[in-house]
Order: C-alpha cells, then structure tokens, then sequence
C-alpha cells in the first residue's frame, strides 16, 4: 500500500463519517484550533514547525544560519480547496495545511492529529512529516 493510500486510511478515520455512540467528526474550527502551536519534528528534534492563531507560521531549524523560515498557514478541508490546492487530489472530508513560506506553497494532509501529536502527508512529496507538541 502507498503511503497517499495509507495517509488517506488515516484522514477518513481523522474526519470520517459519525457512527451511532460517537462523538460528531471534528469541525474545521476544532482542526484550526488544535494545530496552533509548536511541534517538534520525530525524524530530526532540530526542526520545529510553528502554527499560530493570526495565521503565521514559522519553522526553525536550531544551529543553522537564518534558522527561521517565515510564512502563512491555513486550514481547509478537500471539498473547499485554496487556489494553490486546485487540482491536487483530495479527499472532500478530510482536512488539509496550505503553507506558503516565502511563495512556495505545500499542501499538507491532516493525517493525525491529538492534543500532543501531528502527522502531515505532503501531498505533493508523498512524505509523511510526524511531530509532537513542544510548547
């Protein structure tokens, strides 16, 4: 199985649809809410990704020259796509980071989120970006 296969298993499972008991899918609002903050990446500690509530984001890589890497964040979900995600397969109900660092702008799958952990499949790379929340 492919990793886009894989990660969109995880976004149905992240926004699917609500069973009889259980609690109604997150809103885009929730999704929103929950990413602000600054995660710490799994595969290298020394990259943090920074999401704040006025839409700024900031990745830092500690030790290296200019380790600050500013730009704009957005949370969107597939049936309602930013222009720069046009034409990119998506899943309607599931939810997507549009970030535009300095005019290059990657789409993101919210492929897990919690309170404490983050899992982003880029959709353009096939790479899945996993962190944890430092602060």
């Amino acid at each position: 199985m492919n990793r886009f296969a894989v990660a969109a298993m995880a976004l149905i499972v992240l926004a699917g649809p609500m069973r009889a008991g259980e609690a109604p899918p997150p809103s885009l609002d929730s999704v929103q809410r929950a990413l602000i903050g600054t995660w710490q990446s799994l595969g290298d500690t020394r990259f943090t990704r920074e999401l704040d509530a006025d839409g700024k984001a900031a990745d830092r890589y500690d030790g290296m020259p200019n380790d600050v890497i500013a730009g704009r964040w957005s949370a969107f979900q597939g049936a309602a796509p930013p222009k720069a995600a046009l034409g990119r397969k998506l899943i309607a109900d599931a939810f997507y980071v549009e970030l535009d660092q300095q005019g290059d702008v990657l789409i993101f799958a919210v492929a897990a989120l919690n309170s404490q952990s983050l899992q982003l499949y880029n959709v353009d790379r096939g790479d899945m970006l996993s962190f944890s929340r430092f602060k």
